[in-house]
């Protein structure tokens, strides 16, 4: 791996570190602020406004770590990401990032699908559940 790639990787660990330890929240969640703000730096605007979450359930192999919904084009953004703490840099392939999107997918499905009480109470309790109702045929 390149030495710049390397220290990229250090530099975000260290942030995610001090950013979890200064706002008293998870690792995951220290991520995500983190790698969002990188995108925006860049000129990234359409998350801006990202809502950061964590849902997963394994059981039903569903996960969510975001979503920014667009009133005025009626969009709704689904952000998931694949992050881990250690130092070694791995690449990610196309099977792993498959299997995260679907995990993505599933949500999406679950919100849109009637299941049992329990599956949409979790969903609910979340607002991208009225999000999802406001777009009449989601794209995924």
């Amino acid at each position: 791996m390149s030495d710049k790639l390397a220290e990229f990787n250090q530099d975000i660990l260290e942030e995610v570190v001090s950013y979890r330890t200064n706002n008293i929240v998870s690792t995951s969640v220290a991520f995500k602020t983190i790698f969002l703000s990188y995108l925006a730096d860049i000129g990234e605007s359409s998350i801006s406004d990202c809502q950061i979450i964590d849902f997963k359930k394994s059981s039903n192999k569903m996960r969510l770590d975001g979503y920014v919904f667009n009133e005025y084009f009626n969009t709704l953004t689904l952000i998931v990401s694949d992050f881990s703490p250690s130092p070694q840099i791995v690449k990610t392939g196309k099977v792993e990032i498959e299997k995260t999107i679907k995990q993505a997918h599933r949500f999406l499905k679950n919100c849109t699908l009637k299941k049992s009480r329990n599956q949409v109470m979790d969903i609910k309790r979340m607002n991208i559940f009225k999000h999802v109702k406001m777009i009449s045929k989601p794209q995924i």
